[in-house]
């Protein structure tokens, strides 16, 4: 009842804050006396900051797309949401404490849109660790050196393992000296279960029953490799399209086009390498040289280049000439 009580409390305080410039710099600036004199109560010990996210709501405007929306998905749909789990409002969505009724309940289905909320874990260690990360974590430990953030206190550094030595009162090894271990369920042992008796039973006709092919006549993949398989399936059914014969054709005009004139290119500048090559070693190199530096030349133009044509064969039948040329 008294967390219901604050949460009124709280809806009512920030939505006069928001009327309320000077009220909002105190709600920001120093909180932590301004909550009492509104009867929101804070635990012993506990420390509360008020921070204005107006990035969340930039990021709400920017992002909804009613056009890519699920029908009828509007974008005050959108706000009544968030404001069904942070009462902003102050409007009253039905608790979810444990003190909730099926009243509560059943005012909550009221809203036909469910959100399904995922969230990555981020495990840094010392070579990547990002400490604007750290800060941005939303998950709070409660620590006997005080509040600490799960990535802080699980990553980087190890907070657990300093915290945990700072406060062990005893080591694994002398407890279970002094206590001696304790039982060990299952791991290849029988467990004693004095009641075996429970409410679930297996339908032996639907157990015995052959593989489920439901998905399949309506093909959904089941599982990431078949999701890949139907997206390579879709994509090469996509390019039997260009299978015909105008498309045959143009390329085959291309490739006399512009393969046939690179050729052309090509033949003429290796023609004049050849030549500017064999002219500059008959003219450069000493007279008692000549005879076998040309030789040596012409083993490496005729000897050599011809263990290249065994690999441009094999490659001309696994992708073709054109390609092979390229």
């Amino acid at each position: 009842m008294a967390t219901e009580e604050n949460q009124k409390k709280w809806s009512q305080l920030v939505t006069s804050a928001w009327a309320d410039e000077n009220l909002k710099k105190r709600l920001l600036n120093d909180p932590m006396p301004l909550l009492p004199e509104q009867g929101i109560e804070i635990p012993a010990g506990a420390e509360a900051h008020v921070t204005q996210d107006k990035n969340t709501a930039l990021a709400l405007m920017k992002n909804y797309d009613p056009f890519r929306s699920p029908k009828h998905f509007k974008m005050t749909d959108l706000l009544k949401k968030f404001d069904k789990t942070f009462s902003a409002t102050g409007t009253n969505s039905g608790k979810i404490g444990p003190d909730r009724t099926i009243e509560d309940v059943m005012k909550r289905w009221q809203d036909r849109w469910n959100f399904l909320f995922i969230a990555g874990m981020w495990f840094q260690d010392l070579f990547n660790y990002d400490f604007r990360r750290t800060e941005q974590c939303i998950i709070p430990y409660a620590t006997q050196e005080g509040e600490i953030s799960f990535c802080a206190y699980n990553t980087g550094v190890g907070w657990r393992n300093i915290i945990e030595k700072m406060h062990m009162t005893s080591t694994l090894t002398k407890w279970y000296e002094e206590h001696g271990r304790h039982e060990i369920f299952a791991g290849g042992k029988k467990v004693n279960i004095e009641d075996k008796e429970h409410a679930l039973y297996l339908r032996e006709e639907i157990v015995t029953h052959e593989g489920q092919h439901d998905h399949d006549k309506l093909g959904i993949a089941k599982t990431a490799r078949e999701e890949k398989m139907q997206a390579r399936d879709k994509k090469a059914e996509n390019n039997k399209v260009k299978n015909d014969a105008v498309y045959d054709a143009r390329m085959a005009q291309l490739y006399r086009e512009v393969v046939m004139a690179a050729l052309l290119v090509l033949g003429v500048g290796q023609a004049f390498a050849a030549t500017t090559t064999i002219t500059l070693l008959q003219t450069r190199v000493p007279e008692q040289m000549r005879g076998r530096v040309m030789s040596l030349n012409t083993l490496l133009m005729m000897g050599i280049r011809p263990v290249g044509d065994f690999p441009a064969g094999a490659l001309i039948s696994v992708i073709g000439a054109p390609v092979t040329v390229l």
